[in-house]
């Protein structure tokens, strides 16, 4: 892959306008899309299978005007006599409500189908419900704008009106200009990284086209699938955030390389290539997680994990495409003035001018700090997170109703008017029905079911109790005593469910169902609860197979593993600090405190998996690789954490000042889940994997790279660390020094049964050189082979073309012709003719004709040309000739 992402990175490179260009038209596309359809997004959370949902069903096609959404219509007495006085004000208003498009019933507070009239305890408010044939998100044709202006209109002629219910259901995209702020301060973050503006402009500039184009698709998406607008925010706040810090790591490579006076499209490519494979590598690892949403059995939380791992995979790709555009168009501008300079002045000052801006005294501060006494860090930090961990035992989850809205909303107004006057649980009713066709007194039944349900604990009264109009469904509205989102109401439906099989013995209902709205939202919420467990089971047995097979290890998995779930739990308990115990809302804007958006869990469980890989991989990856480079296994900690840190910094602010951005002006889908991703980055960036990972990494010492030879020899190699990138880097500062050759082998010997068989210490080929090799026969052929990828090489390098024969064989064997036998010659001849090869080996004689078509294809190609002792008299004009076994 990371061939593929070096090739990429300098093609977008040198076509800088045209891969922008694409992209534009791409979000042009979209954007055009979407303003042709307009976004269908609701907050319809359906959970096939709950009892919930199938008596919703039921409903639906069995008693079709109970099934649409309801409004509430309040109003006040004008004076201080009950409002039993303006009745006929207030049947007007009924009657108004009864004429509105879409409106199949507006209930008079009086009627006789109430079995309790929705008048308040002090006499001075009515209810009016509305039922509605619209479903949720539907189209309502200016039905609410009617409702409203009936309700104005009341109040116009001196009868308060105040209107709320499901109709407020949100079904446009939550987001404010203040989700900015964030962006703005990742830039000022970005800037300090870079010390210059236009390297920290570069990530934010793709990161809000990746967003931009991923928002298309997903609300392009919406005409045929239904997405709720959490989706949109989400996707919106992930695909910003992993996008400018995807962005960074590509940009913070090519600056550093530009720093040792690489050229710019070789730069950008090796970029691309490195810090681009360990942004894939990222994406794959929070893709993978978000989809495993899907294993909730939860269709709108699956559609939400897959738009989310949709903007993710949309940043990743616009970051190694987009960016290297992007860093070809700005050319030397990108290389900091200093090296400018020193590059002009030689390479001595170059590298004094690396050496000075390359030190990361902070990082190496605080490595030796907290390894100094590593068993005292790792003592102080479990026990801080532990404390931290506490709380999230008091997080109770749910899904919204009118009184999350913000306050001063006419839901939010209404809601708390109708808990004031009605009761809490006027604004949670529950609906029971059940199957009467049986019965030959269906209005008894249904009355006789209405007492038994208002004799369960946690029912105050009951509103409705009426039969279908076929009469074969009973349908009773039950009004429970305390809100939506409390437990009491929780035990009350349990309570209902628990006493249905008695009733339906005893009474002869069949099939009886506890549902409606407030029913479903607890049944969404008890299956999220759930399904926690088993998800977060998979994103660990995720977390410990991905990480066994890039470390190679197993306690490098085990310490990461552990220290995510530290990181969710703090995560958690902060969470449940601010919105359980009411902590810092202030400061924060969070206007709701209690229960927090139920798949808040599953979702940071999902994203702070990936996160907490990728700044895993990032730094230990750098410690295994001083490791293998022969540092010891301590001071290969230190120095791989002082490589890698100040990047990793970054990043984390980066993350959090995005997350953090939602909090202020989010909805109560949003805050919470931005709020435990900003403290879940901030907590596994700082505290896990920079303090505590460490820590653990010195005490384990060389313990923590063993691995079972059983182990290592079915676990698959993966290059995440970029090894074969290291490889092609060394040799492209070589080539920046030496000029380009077509191969260079150095110090290269080639063993067989515990002795050298073929050994070369220098072997320079330039463009447009015949080379003869001397030497014994045996061992020009085994040098030859090698350099073909035919042998691998048991030391030294062989390069040819910039590709290492160490990653690079398959390549070698496929385009660079070795003759070794007579009979080959005219074929390899008219092959390297017709696909210009640009180095053929020849260790056999050959006719004149194939000398020249030879020459023809390499030498007059820029090519070159290595000849054996076994080519004989065939006619080449040798350039050099170079002993085997010796200098060249």
């Amino acid at each position: 892959m990371s061939t593929f992402l070096r090739q990429l990175g300098a093609a977008c490179a040198r076509h800088g306008i045209r891969t922008l260009l694409v992209w534009i038209a791409v979000l042009l596309i979209g954007g055009i899309g979407v303003w042709q359809a307009g976004p269908q997004l609701s907050n319809d959370f359906k959970i096939p299978g709950t009892e919930a949902q199938d008596g919703l069903d039921i409903i639906s096609e069995r008693f079709p005007e109970l099934a649409g959404l309801t409004a509430q219509v309040i109003v006040e007495s004008p004076d201080d006599h009950p409002i039993e006085t303006h009745r006929d004000q207030v049947q007007r208003v009924v009657d108004q409500l009864s004429a509105v498009p879409h409106v199949t019933q507006a209930a008079d507070p009086w009627s006789e189908l109430l079995r309790t009239p929705t008048i308040s305890t002090d006499g001075r408010f009515a209810l009016i419900n509305v039922q509605l044939d619209l479903a949720l998100g539907q189209d309502d044709d200016g039905a609410l704008d009617t409702i409203e202006t009936v309700a104005a209109d009341s109040t116009k002629a001196g009868m308060p009106a105040s209107v709320g219910g499901q109709i407020y259901q949100l079904t446009s995209v939550p987001l404010s200009p203040l989700e900015l702020v964030g962006v703005a301060i990742a830039l000022i973050i970005l800037a300090i990284t870079f010390r210059a503006l236009l390297p920290a402009v570069l990530p934010v500039i793709t990161g809000l086209l990746g967003v931009s184009i991923a928002m298309t698709g997903v609300l392009i998406v919406a005409q045929w699938v239904d997405i709720s607008t959490t989706t949109p925010t989400l996707a919106i706040m992930i695909g910003l955030a992993v996008g400018i810090d995807y962005c960074l790591f590509i940009v913070s490579r090519h600056r550093s390389q530009l720093v040792h006076g690489w050229n710019v499209v070789d730069s950008i490519a090796m970029a691309n290539a490195t810090s681009g494979g360990a942004v894939i590598f990222a994406a794959i690892t929070v893709v993978i997680a978000l989809c495993g949403l899907i294993v909730s059995g939860i269709p709108f939380l699956a559609v939400m994990g897959l738009c989310a791992a949709a903007a993710v995979a949309v940043s990743a790709v616009i970051a190694v495409t987009a960016i290297p555009a992007l860093m070809g168009l700005m050319g030397e501008r990108l290389r900091p003035r200093y090296a400018r300079a020193s590059r002009r002045s030689g390479q001595e000052e170059t590298r004094k001018h690396a050496a000075k801006h390359s030190k990361q005294s902070a990082s190496q501060w605080w490595v030796s700090v907290i390894t100094a006494r590593p068993w005292i860090t790792i003592a102080v930090v479990l026990v801080f997170l532990s404390a931290v961990v506490i709380p999230a035992k008091d997080l109770r989850l749910s899904l919204p109703d009118n009184g999350t809205e913000p306050v001063g909303t006419p839901a939010r107004d209404t809601y708390e008017l109708v808990a004031n006057e009605f009761g809490d649980g006027a604004n949670a009713p529950l609906l029971i029905i059940g199957g009467i066709i049986q019965s030959e007194d269906p209005l008894g039944l249904v009355d006789e079911l209405a007492d038994r349900v208002e004799q369960v604990d946690g029912i105050r009264s009951i509103q409705i109790a009426t039969p279908n109009r076929n009469a074969d469904l009973a349908a009773v509205i039950a009004i429970p005593e305390a809100a939506s989102n409390d437990p009491a109401t929780e035990k009350a439906l349990e309570n209902l469910r628990e006493a249905a099989d008695t009733w339906e013995r005893e009474l002869g209902v069949e099939d009886i169902h506890v549902t409606g709205m407030v029913a479903a939202r607890m049944d969404v919420t008890a299956r999220l609860t759930d399904a926690l467990v088993p998800f977060a089971s998979l994103v660990v047995g995720l977390a410990l197979i991905v990480l066994t097979v890039v470390f190679r290890s197993l306690w490098v998995p085990l310490t990461a593993t552990i220290g995510y779930l530290l990181s969710i739990g703090a995560a958690f308990g902060v969470t449940s600090m601010i919105f359980s115990w009411g902590w810092f809302t202030g400061p924060l804007r969070i206007s709701n405190t209690g229960p927090v958006i139920c798949f808040m869990p599953i979702m940071a469980l999902g994203v702070l998996f990936g996160l907490a890989m990728d700044y895993q991989v990032f730094l230990v990856t750098r410690m295994r690789e001083y490791w293998t480079h022969g540092e010891d296994a301590r001071q290969a900690v230190k120095k791989g954490f002082a490589s890698s840190a100040p990047v990793v910094v970054a990043a984390a602010l980066i993350m959090v000042s995005v997350f953090f951005g939602f909090i202020p002006s989010g909805s109560f889908y949003v805050q919470p889940i931005a709020l435990a991703l900003a403290v879940g980055v901030a907590i596994d960036a700082f505290i896990v994997r920079m303090t505590l990972i460490p820590a653990v990494m010195m005490v384990l010492g060389k313990r923590a790279w063993r691995f079972p030879r059983a182990l290592d020899r079915v676990v698959p190699h993966v290059d995440v660390e970029g090894v074969a990138m290291d490889h092609l880097s060394d040799h492209m500062e070589w080539k920046r020094v030496n000029g380009p050759a077509i191969l260079r082998m150095e110090d290269v010997r080639i063993n067989e049964g515990g002795q050298t068989v073929a050994s070369c210490d220098e072997l320079i080929v330039w463009p447009g050189e015949v080379i003869q090799l001397d030497g014994p026969p045996s061992q020009v052929r085994t040098l030859m082979c090698a350099a073909a990828g035919l042998i691998r090489a048991d030391q030294g390098i062989i390069v040819v073309r910039d590709n290492d024969a160490r990653d690079r064989s398959s390549w070698m064997r496929a385009n660079i012709p070795i003759m070794l036998r007579a009979s080959w010659a005219h074929m390899i001849a008219s092959d390297a003719e017709e696909s210009d090869k640009n180095l053929v080996l020849v260790d056999c004689p050959v006719t004149e004709q194939v000398r020249d078509q030879l020459i023809s294809a390499t030498v007059e190609q820029e090519g070159a040309l290595i000849v054996g002792p076994q080519a004989g008299n065939s006619g080449f004009v040798v350039t050099r000739t170079v002993k085997i076994g010796g200098d060249a």
